[in-house]
């Protein structure tokens, strides 16, 4: 299997990953998340929300991203989705 097929694949388990623990913390219907969906402001999540998302997905995917390098602003599902899927191991 090539390269860009692996790191495809490592995306998809991500995403699912994290629309599990948007929809889990946040009650939202994973039917309705994009990864343009700005965490914040779109689905109204607040530092709480953040920092149990984030723990349950260090828990599902052994990746962790520190909350303080989360940007304060304007944080969508997609960056959420790059940054886990970059530090995830192939």
């Amino acid at each position: 299997m090539n390269h860009d097929r692996l790191v495809d694949l490592k995306r998809l388990k991500v995403r699912e990953a994290v629309y599990d623990a948007v929809s889990d913390c946040l009650a939202v219907d994973k039917g309705t998340l994009t990864e343009d969906l700005r965490v914040g402001e779109d689905l109204s999540a607040d530092s709480m929300d953040v920092v149990s998302m984030l723990l349950m997905l260090d828990a599902s995917l052994g990746v962790e991203i520190d909350p303080q390098d989360i940007p304060a602003e304007n944080v969508t599902v997609g960056w959420i989705i790059d940054q886990l899927t970059a530090k995830s191991s192939p």
